[in-house]
């Protein structure tokens, strides 16, 4: 059995008990999707264009990009609040196109997937240990960047094989019968474009700069708000963009949890383990090249290097108390140990007797006429519907009480109160929507963890082993006293505390 190795950022992470802001990477997604008319040809949403960061409509694409740095479960929920706002505004005679190939050439459609690991943790890192270095902190912070990011470019392969999802190039006119389907047609680079790939180097942000000429050919880049990317020589990096991901079409988001789940993962395994050296890019490219054009019914030849690999960040992610570890070892398993599970391979069997293009067009209009649970009342998600059209800020803050933040102001059923009303209470008792508030105003605030069963108890152990823990009620004013255990506690001692509180409630 291969052991999971830490390198010295690694050892830092684990020796000073910063492992769980591996749990705190923030997300942001952007998703263009061409607007596609019931006969198959490419159409226009008729939306009003104005200066709108979450909205944005271009020659037949839509492109949602949700709020800045949310949590993995925040950015699912905003997702779906635009998903509906859109589909709500487009009309009944448009579609939203499902697959990451366009049916017109130059319209690459996959998502754009941010990631920005939590500024603390490179405070921390650089304080405790690499200061000494006598390297500054902006090269530090980019160093950790860009080592991850020579991780995720090592290992494209592995995510073109678990969410390839494109098995036809429909604008170059590929269709079954003329062509054969491909694992992902979407991210089949052509050899001139590896070459130019090729020529880039990850070794430092410097030398990145040096060898880029604005575009990134391997779709794995280091990105942050600049006006050009320049900038980023005094700036810095501020996150990581990823867009090789195929759309999973049967989603009607596109993007899916384990999407998220299996990144975060790999991002804190590159983040811990050692290096990737820059030398072995070159050959992994070419790897991914055979990966994205092989046959999705085919064993790959990917396979033994992805179990291993899979191995790896599962063992991972069990050593630090990765969250629904068993639902992702389990999605990730039988997708590389059957090939006819993979997405392409489904969506080929799904498929029937119709082309893939015709299932396309049926599944968008079958997407088209699902029902999107917004949680919210109709006051509520008309305001939020509004915000996301105008490009005005919103924030869901309770759904269930369909309390939402627009602008500057707080609003509950489409109505807004004053900020000493009853409103302001609800939101204050509310202790985990009161954290969020403390810590928008630069406040720093205690981790914490919601446990409201044994599973939720197990899976968040290891990630407070070994430290001083406060148990309290997690909702509304506090009946009881909270418990403190001053030295680290057993699992035992803490479950029979958890237990006790459990069983307390429900004799209420």
């Amino acid at each position: 059995m291969r052991i999971v190795k830490f390198d010295e950022i690694g050892n830092v992470i684990e020796k000073e008990k910063m492992t769980g802001a591996l749990f705190n990477i923030a997300w942001k997604v952007s998703r263009p999707r061409q607007v596609v008319r019931r006969d198959g040809s490419l159409g226009n949403a008729e939306l009003e264009q104005k200066d709108n960061p979450y909205l944005n409509v271009s020659k037949g694409v839509v492109e949602l990009t949700t709020r800045s740095w949310l949590s993995a479960s925040k950015l699912f929920f905003d997702m779906k609040l635009q998903e509906h706002t859109l589909r709500k505004a487009i009309g009944d005679d448009v579609y939203l196109w499902p697959f990451s190939c366009g049916i017109k050439k130059d319209s690459k459609l996959d998502p754009k997937i941010l990631l920005r690991f939590p500024e603390g943790l490179f405070k921390e890192l650089y304080e405790s240990e690499f200061k000494r270095s006598k390297t500054s902190y902006m090269t530090f912070r980019n160093q950790v960047y860009m080592k991850v990011l020579r991780g995720f470019v090592s290992k494209r392969w592995f995510l073109e094989y678990l969410f390839g999802a494109t098995p036809y190039d429909f604008a170059a006119g590929e269709v079954e019968g003329k062509s054969s389907p491909k694992r992902s047609a979407s991210n089949n680079i052509n050899p001139v474009v590896k070459k130019q790939a090729d020529n880039l180097n990850y070794l430092s942000l410097k030398k990145y700069l040096e060898t880029s000429d604005r575009t990134n050919p391997d779709g794995i880049m280091p990105n942050g708000s600049y006006a050009d990317l320049n900038e980023m020589k005094d700036q810095g990096i501020h996150y990581l963009q990823i867009e090789t991901v195929d759309y999973d079409p049967r989603s009607i988001l596109g993007v899916t949890p384990l999407m998220i789940s299996t990144l975060e993962l790999m991002a804190g395994y590159f983040l811990m383990t050692e290096n990737v050296d820059e030398s072995i890019l070159n050959d992994s490219r070419s790897f991914s090249l055979n990966v994205a054009k092989e046959s999705p019914y085919a064993k790959s030849d990917v396979v033994t290097k992805a179990r291993l690999f899979m191995q790896d960040i599962l063992r991972f992610g069990e050593k630090l108390g990765f969250s629904k570890m068993q639902s992702v070892s389990d999605a990730l398993k039988i997708r590389i140990e059957e090939p006819e599970n993979t997405p392409a391979a489904k969506l080929i069997r799904l498929q029937g007797n119709q082309s893939l293009f015709d299932y396309g067009i049926n599944l968008m209009q079958k997407n088209q006429n699902e029902v999107l649970d917004t949680g919210f009342d109709d006051g509520s998600t008309r305001l939020i519907e509004e915000s996301i059209l105008n490009g005005i800020s919103y924030q869901p803050v309770i759904p269930e009480a369909n309390i939402v933040q627009i602008g500057s102001k707080m609003i509950k059923s489409g109505i807004q109160t004053s900020s000493d009303s009853a409103l302001m209470k609800e939101i204050w008792d509310k202790k985990s929507v009161a954290k969020q508030f403390v810590e928008q105003f630069g406040f720093t605030v205690l981790s914490d963890y919601i446990v409201g069963n044994r599973r939720n108890f197990d899976e968040v152990f290891p990630r407070v082993k070994g430290m001083a823990v406060s148990v309290k009620n997690a909702e509304g004013p506090s009946d009881e006293k909270a418990s403190l255990f001053r030295l680290a506690p057993t699992k035992e001692e803490l479950w029979t505390l958890f237990h006790a509180s459990f069983a307390m409630r429900k004799k209420r």
